[in-house]
């Protein structure tokens, strides 16, 4: 399940190939709407809900435990130190995520917010690998980041608005972490752990370290049923189910059919963001998200690669790290779509 797979499309069979993409496109479209859930609980401190999101996601994710096909495999014992300090890592990473991302979006707006986050994510990875591995970025990865940082620009400039200013700078700190938990986590998969333990022991270390939050937390804005059923949708439908159908789907579908159908999820998010939120779009706005889509398409698209395909995991996410010139399919980040470098796939 977690060895490369350069040709697993064609080796697959016909049910899987099919079903695959459909896994992963689903897994796509549950991670878009956890911003506008979030935006959902406007009363709800948005440190609240990414703790909520992330303890209660990652409970559901350990009641798989109680599935017989989940049970034996590793566990927390059978990994040396070098493997448990990058699973804990790992878990910072997605503590992190959940807190700048909820933040972001209350400040930006869930369209331009996960946006920004999903745009930036592939060029952090790129410059991780780039100080890890002495990889240098392709031409395309340029071209993309001076396309999204343009955007970026036309974002943070748009108005003059500082409360905008640092949403953006929140956002991109979110695909910081986004990659760095792609990193980690490809990095435990290519060990031989199990991609299904570490991204439900990485969510329970990054929730573990949340909780404490809980304690000081008001809870007032929670007590109808609406706010429950959304807190209870971003648990369930933003994190545990689309994680679940993500890793299955990953099974069955190359990296780069993974990576192109991921990006279903910042256009999916933008367009509930318009029709849900009624989130107001001007001519600045509506010019930086072009140049924000294109620069993600630039640097997620299929490229010539000359090294082997190479299927890693991660979250979110949606999410391992990239490696230029390789193909890698990433379980975005803790929580959103799976996202290329450039230079081959991610």
């Amino acid at each position: 399940m977690d060895s490369n797979n350069a040709h697993l499309e064609q080796s697959s069979p016909s049910l899987g190939r099919n079903t695959g993409p459909l896994l992963v496109l689903a897994a796509a479209l549950m991670w878009s709407t956890t911003g506008i859930a979030g935006q959902l609980l406007p009363d709800v401190s948005p440190a609240t809900i990414a703790t909520l999101r992330l303890t209660l996601g990652a409970a559901v994710l350990c009641l798989t435990l109680l599935v017989a096909s989940q049970r034996g495999g590793p566990g927390w014992r059978s990994l040396d130190r070098r493997q448990k300090g990058i699973l804990c890592l790992a878990g910072v990473c997605t503590a992190a995520f959940q807190i700048f991302f909820f933040f972001s979006v209350r400040m930006t707006g869930a369209a331009l917010g996960t946006l920004t986050v999903l745009t930036s994510a592939p060029l952090c990875a790129a410059v991780i690998d780039w100080l890890t591995r002495s990889e240098r970025p392709s031409h395309r990865w340029y071209l993309g980041t001076a396309l999204a940082v343009a955007g970026v620009f036309l974002l943070t400039f748009d108005g003059g608005e500082s409360l905008r200013m640092g949403g953006v700078a929140l956002a991109v700190l979110c695909g910081a972490c986004y990659a760095g938990y792609s990193a980690t986590t490809g990095a435990l998969v290519k060990t031989g752990v199990p991609r299904t333990f570490v991204v439900r022991t990485s969510l329970t270390i990054g929730g573990v370290m949340l909780a404490p939050i809980l304690l000081g937390a008001d809870f007032s804005a929670l007590g109808d049923s609406r706010s429950m059923w959304i807190v209870a949708w971003l648990a369930v439908v933003g994190t545990a189910l689309p994680y679940l159908a993500f890793v299955a789907g990953l099974q069955y579908t190359a990296a780069r059919t993974a990576a192109s159908v991921g990006l279903a999820q910042p256009l999916a998010a933008a367009v509930l963001a318009l029709v849900v939120l009624h989130e107001p779009f001007t001519a600045p706005m509506i010019a930086a998200t072009a140049l924000l889509v294109v620069g993600l398409l630039v640097v997620s698209l299929p490229g010539r690669a000359k090294a082997p395909a190479d299927t890693t995991a991660g979250s979110d996410g949606a999410g391992g790290a990239p490696a230029h010139g390789t193909t890698t399919a990433v379980a975005s980040g803790p929580g959103h779509a799976a996202v290329t470098t450039g230079q081959g796939e991610r």
